[in-house]
């Protein structure tokens, strides 16, 4: 009996000390998660503070919920180029992202969702604080520093190698995502102007703050060149390098008026640009006409040029009329080898159009480089903004079919790029070829 005490008394002891043990490992296993769980809270409340955002979480959400419904609801045909899932899985993701993102992370995020769409005429806007006083243009196969401030003067020319370490195929490649675009050629014109737009190469982390970034560099004589660039407020005056003087070529001159000739006399050349669709109000576009075919006929001239190799669009019907008249009344100008018109990858929208209708009404010469704006287009655009941080976006409101082929791009009757050695040269060789008079 008291044999079977000790027994009965020993399995309870036993069975208490595995209940402990199973209860104390159950605990410290719950106690290991616990930790585990707060120390990713705690990384991520980190992660949130070392953000110092302009807006909460939920603010950023109700913006992107906001574009995922306002967009397709407000677009022509959102959904030509990409499907819904696909654009609801981009909205869905970058949601996700934001507790993770800094401002200019999303900023570039809610880029990249509008970009994928597909259409050059729909795309966000981002107002840019600061600047990197430094102006690219893309030569071939390459992109160049076309102007900076006089503090860089000798990186002037230069092609470009990296960004804080990031090469510039990752940056090409990174950027490009950001643009909306249906070909290269809009690429070619709108990338190199972000390289100098430090929240943007922020967001894609090519830089890593808006303040500097060490930029590498290959001189015209290949040695390499590393530089710190600080950046300049936006609305900072800038002292460039490169200044308009009596030999930059006609095609870099004036660029803030909307529309301006020059005669050249000694080629008996009327050379008028037409650099935006839209009426300056101290030069009412009726006097301009005017007064643009008064010096034509005057001077007898022998050719007119209309370059639109810088023209991104706005009101195509002002220069139909111009073409109108060429057709219809300076009958002696509507042949190929005395009228021109300049194209190239700035042209876009109804730059495009305007090229097209004097291709299709006269006979000019198309000379220089594909355009980047689409022959058949969605455009007319209006805008909406987004309730919280007041980004932009544009979207399309029609659908344009000009032509029967859809093709990318519009292309000349003779292909002409201006190169490295042009430019710093000051020539055009575009104007040239013209003024010899060959096609």
């Amino acid at each position: 009996m008291k044999t079977n005490k000790i027994t009965i008394i020993a399995l309870v002891c036993s069975i208490v000390i595995i209940s402990s043990s199973i209860f104390l490992c159950g605990n410290s296993k719950q106690a290991q998660n616990t930790k585990v769980e707060n120390e990713i809270n705690k990384n991520q409340q980190k992660t949130k503070k070392k953000l110092n955002r302009e807006l909460s979480d939920e603010k950023w959400i109700e913006d992107i919920d906001y574009l995922a419904t306002e967009l397709p609801r407000r677009h022509k045909n959102l959904f030509f180029n990409t499907t819904q899932d696909n654009f609801q899985k981009q909205i869905e993701g970058l949601k996700k992202q934001i507790p993770y993102l800094n401002d200019n992370e999303i900023k570039v995020g809610f880029l990249k969702i509008v970009a994928s769409v597909g259409d050059a005429h729909t795309n966000g806007y981002i107002k840019s604080e600061k600047l990197l006083p430094l102006k690219f243009y893309w030569f071939e196969n390459n992109i160049y520093v076309i102007n900076t401030s006089k503090k860089y003067e000798n990186i002037l020319y230069n092609q470009l190698v990296s960004i804080d370490g990031t090469n510039v195929d990752e940056i090409i490649q990174g950027i490009s995502k950001t643009i909306s675009h249906e070909n290269s050629q809009w690429i070619k014109s709108i990338l190199p102007r972000y390289i100098s737009v430090p929240e943007r190469l922020h967001g894609l982390n090519i830089v890593k703050n808006t303040d500097s970034a060490i930029f590498a560099f290959k001189d015209l004589e290949g040695n390499l060149i590393n530089i710190d660039v600080k950046s300049k407020h936006f609305d900072e005056n800038t002292e460039w390098v490169l200044e308009e003087n009596e030999n930059t070529p006609l095609y870099r001159k004036n660029s803030s008026q909307h529309y301006w000739y020059e005669y050249l006399q000694d080629s008996k050349t009327l050379y008028f640009k037409y650099n935006r669709c839209r009426v300056m109000e101290d030069r009412p576009m009726d006097e301009f006409r005017i007064e643009l075919f008064n010096v034509l006929n005057e001077n007898q001239a022998e050719r007119l040029i209309i370059d639109l190799r810088n023209n991104m669009g706005g009101d195509d019907r002002y220069l139909r009329e111009f073409i109108d008249r060429i057709f219809v009344v300076e009958k002696q100008m509507n042949h190929a080898d005395k009228l021109f018109v300049i194209i190239g990858r700035d042209t876009f929208s109804s730059g495009v159009l305007g090229a097209m209708y004097a291709k299709e009404n006269t006979n000019a010469t198309l000379i220089g480089e594909s355009t980047g704006g689409k022959p058949n287009s969605y455009g007319e655009t209006n805008y909406f903004d987004l309730k919280n941080s007041q980004l932009r976006v544009y979207y399309s409101t029609k659908y344009f079919k000009n032509i029967d082929e859809d093709i990318d791009s519009f292309s000349p009757d003779v292909n002409i790029e201006v190169t490295l050695k042009d430019y710093i040269e000051n020539r055009d060789p575009v104007l040239d070829r013209i003024l010899k008079n060959r096609k």
